[in-house]
């Protein structure tokens, strides 16, 4: 249908992904000194395909922990997926473990203190199987925010 595609169309082109939204603020929560992690874990950055590729915002999870004072880690592979695809963990549950397991091979090899990621099929994936807690990489971001006590500088910044 032709007007709901145009509506699909101006839906589509006012999302963005939160990586994308914490960059274009990030000289807003800089202007007083951005807040740092009180510990600077060792984190192993899962891409996701989607963010690699439909978003190409390759490297940008990485660039902002480092920002938040974590110390982002190599993985082997990176680009590799981790098996979860969508539909694809049930319609190839074989290959899909298979591809997790690599993948979670990859994202251990140095050692991370945790392992983030930023799409929930993925994280759920991932999760189901790894002995390192896996979290969102923005939950890390809001845990720094948090403690640094400049929630509403966020908010000010996100309502404006």
């Amino acid at each position: 249908d032709a007007h709901y595609a145009e509506k699909a169309r101006t839906i589509s082109g006012m999302a963005r992904d939160i990586s994308r939204v914490v960059q274009d603020e990030l000289a807003l929560l800089d202007a007083e000194g951005l807040p740092q992690a009180q510990q600077a874990l060792k984190i192993a950055v899962q891409e996701p395909c989607s963010f690699q590729h439909a978003l190409q915002n390759k490297g940008s999870i990485s660039s902002l922990l480092k920002a938040f004072g974590f110390k982002p880690v190599a993985v082997r592979d990176g680009h590799l997926c981790c098996g979860s695809a969508g539909t694809y963990s049930v319609l190839q549950p074989e290959l899909s473990e298979q591809l997790r397991t690599n993948k979670l091979e990859s994202l251990q090899i140095n050692s991370p203190d945790m392992i983030v990621t930023a799409n929930v099929g993925c994280y759920g994936h991932l999760a189901a199987k790894s002995p390192i807690p896996i979290q969102h990489w923005i939950e890390l971001v809001d845990d720094v925010i948090r403690v640094s006590g400049r929630q509403s500088l966020v908010a000010e910044s996100v309502t404006a």
